[in-house]
């Protein structure tokens, strides 16, 4: 399996597991029809993040890494947001309807500042780091049985 392949597989599991945190936080599975809308912005934004991160932590160290994924919160938590304002917009009828649509480049920015400096932040950074640390893990391994 080539190291993007690796990424984006990593990045649609991560993604998954990252949605039921953000679902939970922000309270985006309190309805019903918000839970789709919520995983698949979170796959969108695993996929995304790890695709771009795959990129920069093939080679790097682990202190690179983690600065890495410090960064890849704030990076995720946006385009989550961003994939939710569009999915709200474009697809009224896979979201509550509820809320008031919000341009798709404020949600990501407003997910994106809150991932970082809410108290929920104490958390998520940690997690962030070792995702990132699994990913450099998963795509070395893939290296490593590819050169064997």
């Amino acid at each position: 399996m080539s190291t993007i392949t690796r990424a984006l597989a990593f990045g649609f599991v991560s993604g998954l597991l990252w949605s039921v945190v953000a679902g939970f936080l922000a309270d985006l599975f309190a309805h019903r029809a918000d839970v789709p809308v919520t995983i698949v912005s979170g796959v969108v934004a695993g996929i995304v993040t790890s695709a771009i991160l795959a990129l920069l932590v093939a080679r790097s160290n682990r202190g690179l890494t983690v600065l890495f994924g410090l960064l890849s919160l704030p990076l995720g938590a946006f385009v989550f947001g961003f994939t939710f304002g569009v999915i709200s917009r474009f697809l009224p009828a896979l979201t509550d309807g509820a809320r008031e649509l919000i341009d798709p480049w404020t949600l990501g920015s407003n997910y994106a500042l809150l991932s970082v400096i809410s108290i929920f932040a104490i958390g998520l950074f940690p997690l962030a780091v070792f995702t990132t640390l699994l990913l450099r893990a998963f795509i070395g391994r893939g290296r490593r049985m590819e050169n064997a």
